[in-house]
């Protein structure tokens, strides 16, 4: 952990500074100040939210990188208990349908090299306890495509993919654990080799296999809806009685107002 030394100014010109320098690696946060009697509390909070806001966004990148389910294996430790997860056209899906279906898919195993190359984290001004970042996904699809264990698997396409641009964001709790996660909403489709299209459905896209309908046609809806009745197959989105009441748009499901 980098220490910084961070000048504090008040108003009347008085400064702050860190007198221990060595006491800032015990505290687990970017830095560590002490500082004079002089400091405005303005200028504490400031601190305190840089502190904030760096281990939401270290929690952000650690998350993405160990414990989604897509990129790895999952670490559902990392899940609340009120976990939403909500794509444009997948979700919303609570914590043990999301973990059974990504479960289900093993997306890790058919791409074991699949990188999300996150970018661009930053704090949602208007909720602090929001991660928004952009992903760009490259893999190779070296391993079988599974669409779940009661399904046949597709043997792998050798096929290198380069997505678009998608943007993602990650809400958290008080315990540092990810409440909600939205993926896949890409920002440029001239990106990339998945026709522009980001998660599950762009990886099979770019691997030649784009027999699913478009997701804003009344057939995928239709295909989605009938999926869901199958027992033991993977979830497109949760019943709506079985999703945390904080989420706001319960019946609004999969693909619905595309």
């Amino acid at each position: 952990l980098v220490v910084a030394a961070v000048l504090l100014s008040s108003v009347g010109s008085a400064t702050a500074f860190i007198t221990n320098p060595s006491a800032a690696a015990s505290v687990g946060s970017a830095s560590a100040l002490f500082m004079s009697e002089t400091a405005t509390a303005l200028e504490v909070n400031d601190i305190k939210d840089e502190n904030d806001n760096a281990r939401l966004i270290a929690a952000a990148k650690e998350f993405v990188n160990t414990a989604s389910g897509f990129y790895s294996d999952l670490r559902p430790d990392l899940y609340s208990e009120e976990f939403v997860m909500r794509g444009p056209a997948v979700g919303p899906l609570n914590k043990s349908d999301y973990c059974f279906t990504m479960s289900e898919l093993k997306i890790w195993e058919a791409f074991p090299d699949i990188q999300a190359n996150a970018f661009g984290f930053s704090i949602d001004p208007e909720n602090s306890d929001k991660v928004w970042f952009f992903v760009r996904n490259t893999g190779t699809n070296t391993g079988p495509i599974s669409f779940g264990s009661k399904v046949p698997q597709i043997p792998a396409t050798n096929k290198e993919i380069r997505g678009p641009t998608e943007a993602f964001s990650m809400e958290f709790d008080s315990d540092l654990k990810v409440r909600g996660l939205t993926i896949g909403y890409p920002c440029n489709r001239f990106e990339g080799n998945t026709g522009g299209l980001g998660a599950f459905i762009g990886l099979l896209t770019g691997c030649g296999l784009d027999f699913l309908p478009s997701i804003k046609s009344p057939l995928f809806k239709f295909i989605q809806k009938t999926g869901q009745k199958i027992e033991g197959y993977p979830k497109t989105f949760s019943n709506p009685e079985d999703l945390p009441s904080w989420w706001e748009t319960p019946d609004v499901l999969g693909a619905d107002g595309l």
